[in-house]
């Protein structure tokens, strides 16, 4: 195994030790997601990059994970952007998990009670080189909080399906700060009453 600790602490025989490091390889990989899977007691979160779900669910470890994950009654959510290329993986993950959409989602870690990892965003026919792997409470605090926040914001996955299949967009919200943009987009509505 080719290990490189970063941060290691610990101050009690009896308290487990937090450590930070980066694993190589996909074995390490593997292994480090199914002891993650193993560990988690009552969540497991997944945002992912929307290449990724046409990766994983063909791999019989990432349906073994979200087996173990639905066996086992600890809530899965998987957040990642719905696109016409990778809906068919989505609607499998939905099966046992919670799925939403998040347009333009460029992240691909995943969080549980006590633990993170995170690799990089991956193209579609590599293995992952490298998984950064923590349990620092406060850093696996600080993804749970980001995890939830980007939750927040996206929609159903049967809402972003629906959209999909049907070639509606249902609705579209937003945000224009900029006087001048705002200004154009007025004019322009008022031009096309």
């Amino acid at each position: 195994m080719n290990i490189r600790p970063s941060n290691t602490t610990n101050n009690s025989s009896t308290i487990p030790t937090e450590r930070s490091e980066v694993l190589y390889g996909t074995e390490n990989a593997k292994n480090l997601l199914l002891q993650i899977a193993s560990q988690a007691k009552r969540r497991i979160d997944i945002c992912d990059d929307y290449t990724i779900p046409s990766v994983n669910i063909p791999a019989e470890l990432f349906k073994r994970l979200l087996s173990q994950a639905k066996s086992e009654q600890i809530r899965f959510r998987y957040l990642t952007e719905i696109t016409k290329g990778n809906i068919e993986y989505c609607k499998q993950i939905m099966e046992i998990a919670e799925v939403r959409h998040l347009y333009g989602i460029k992240a691909n870690f995943a969080v549980s009670d006590t633990e993170y990892t995170s690799t990089a965003i991956m193209q579609q026919v590599h293995a992952i080189p490298e998984v950064i792997y923590s349990n620092v409470k406060r850093i696996v605090e600080q993804q749970q909080y980001l995890f939830e926040t980007l939750w927040s914001k996206a929609i159903s996955a049967e809402k972003k399906i629906r959209e999909i299949e049907e070639g509606v967009e249902l609705e579209k919200t937003h945000v224009i700060q900029d006087p001048q943009s705002i200004q154009k987009l007025f004019t322009d509505m008022v031009k096309s009453a």
